[in-house]
């Protein structure tokens, strides 16, 4: 699945690289993707998100309440993350369409998001990113890079960071005391995937 600054998602056949379905229905570019079942959702330019049936590429819901651009959309147990150049990320009902919580506290627009169990993490043009309490909305720690902070990713107690200061971090949630730095790229990371299999968490 992709989205794209041609206004546009596509699902596309990872064997044959054929095109299976084209969602269109959003007014500005698609940045974001995410997957759940049968439904495909994104976040775009004109400020809203949807949810897509994957099958039949028809519009499901419209998540409307932000101000400005959807940077990231992260979908986990029936609810809709967004984050937002608004400094906002909301939590949707993924059924109803309807706002469950909004996580007021970035001082500048929210590049990524990321839910892990009961804990929602946001990263920022601010430098920094928050871990946010799901259920009341609460700030629960705050995590500092030195340049803004373009992706984040969770992996059992911790946090992973990227940022245009041209390095991933590990952080420790509970605490948010800095665990690891890894430094190698030359400029600014734009994306971050983690895997335990792949990456060592012990100190």
């Amino acid at each position: 699945f992709t989205g794209s600054g041609d206004k546009t998602a596509m699902a596309w056949d990872i064997l044959t690289g054929s095109v299976l379905q084209v969602f269109e229905g959003h007014d500005n570019w698609i940045g974001s993707v995410a997957v759940s079942g049968a439904r495909l959702f994104t976040g775009s330019g004109d400020k809203t998100a949807m949810a897509w049936s994957i099958h039949t590429g028809k519009v499901l819901q419209h998540f409307r309440g932000h101000t400005e651009a959807v940077w990231s959309v992260a979908v986990v147990a029936g609810k809709l993350f967004t984050g937002s150049q608004d400094k906002t990320a909301i939590a949707w009902d993924v059924q109803t369409g309807s706002v469950l919580r909004i996580f007021q506290g970035h001082g500048d627009s929210i590049w990524s998001v990321a839910v892990a169990g009961a804990k929602l993490f946001t990263g920022s043009l601010d430098k920094t990113a928050i871990a946010w309490d799901v259920s009341s909305g609460r700030e629960l720690q705050v995590f500092r890079h030195s340049s803004v902070i373009r992706a984040v990713a969770v992996i059992g107690d911790r946090l992973f960071t990227g940022s245009a200061d041209s390095t991933a971090m590990s952080w420790d949630i509970s605490t948010g005391s800095q665990r690891k730095v890894f430094k190698g790229h030359r400029t600014f990371i734009l994306g971050l995937a983690a895997a335990s299999d792949e990456l060592s968490l012990d100190d």
